[in-house]
């Protein structure tokens, strides 16, 4: 089953020097931005830093290991989907590959991550076609589960209750046709995949929250929290830019933090979280690397 992919693939194709462009632009306007709020900012975020210096750094270490769980339970979800493609079993020795993978993606090209599961995945048995399907699964499934906790962001635009109530109502009634129609492959699939996602990012707002409110004496709600951080990381997900989102991610959460918390705050705590995030990768990797029970072979240079 193509499940129509193969247009997507002639349509990225045809216009990958247009893609490739915009790339470019993105990253330089958003590390542009970010540089100059940073030191417009500096005199304030160097005195959050001094004032807590000593919470950053244990901070930073406990939430790298809660990040690597969080991780696992992505690497989970994608060998859920493998395993709903191929309607088999799948070894938890892939969920090690995806750890792997990570960290390619600050290579330039932001592909690097996806290119190095296809080649270690496919030595493993695992179909061309059917990684290039769960790669585009998980990339939905990923911006789908980010949504949900951004329906919030959208009451801003809706001026009374029940439009945020509509949408809500509209997600309930969409949940529940998945369920009557959980025989179809697609969706069962989605019903099977998509809890991992929304744990995910369940997860990485009890981060956000923990930093906006414990380490800027701020008293954000938890959803609030969230729905910041989803926003910002569907951003940096979905626009051609730089590696691993870096400047797009940051810029979009100082951006629409206006209002909620002040500006050094929100560029202190994007950068504590984007600090947490990628040494959770990079231990994630050393534990794959260092993995002895199943062995993952080489990424060629």
């Amino acid at each position: 089953m193509d499940y129509g992919f193969s247009k997507t693939k002639n349509f990225l194709n045809k216009n990958k020097y247009i893609f490739k462009l915009l790339k470019i632009l993105v990253f330089v306007v958003s590390c542009y931005y970010l540089t100059i709020l940073c030191i417009d900012n500096y005199q304030q975020i160097k005195g959050l830093s001094l004032k807590i210096k000593g919470n950053i750094a244990l901070f930073v270490m406990f939430s790298s290991i809660f990040y690597v769980f969080l991780l696992i339970i992505l690497g989970l979800g994608w060998r859920k989907i493998l395993e709903k493609i191929e309607n088999k079993n799948i070894k938890f020795e892939l969920v090690y590959v995806y750890l792997q993978s990570l960290i390619y993606k600050y290579l330039p090209g932001n592909i690097f991550h996806y290119a190095s599961r296809q080649i270690v995945a496919k030595k493993l048995g695992i179909k061309h076609s059917t990684l290039l399907k769960s790669n585009l699964f998980e990339a939905i499934f990923l911006i789908l589960s980010a949504f949900i906790f951004s329906f919030a962001f959208i009451e801003q635009w809706v001026q009374e209750s029940i439009g945020i109530f509509g949408l809500y109502f509209c997600f309930f009634i969409f949940s529940i046709v998945l369920f009557l129609n959980r025989k179809s492959k697609i969706i069962d699939l989605t019903i099977n995949s998509m809890p991992y996602y929304i744990l995910y990012f369940f997860g990485i707002g009890i981060l956000c929250y923990y930093v906006i409110n414990y380490m800027t004496e701020n008293d954000i709600p938890y959803l609030q929290c969230v729905y910041l951080y989803s926003i910002s990381w569907i951003a940096g997900f979905v626009i051609p830019g730089a590696p691993g989102g870096i400047g797009v991610r940051e810029s979009v959460f100082v951006y629409i933090s206006d209002n909620v918390i002040s500006q050094p705050e929100a560029i202190f705590v994007i950068l504590i979280l984007r600090l947490s995030t990628t040494i959770g990768e990079v231990f994630s990797f050393i534990i794959a690397k260092l993995n002895k029970r199943h062995h993952i072979p080489e990424i060629p240079n």
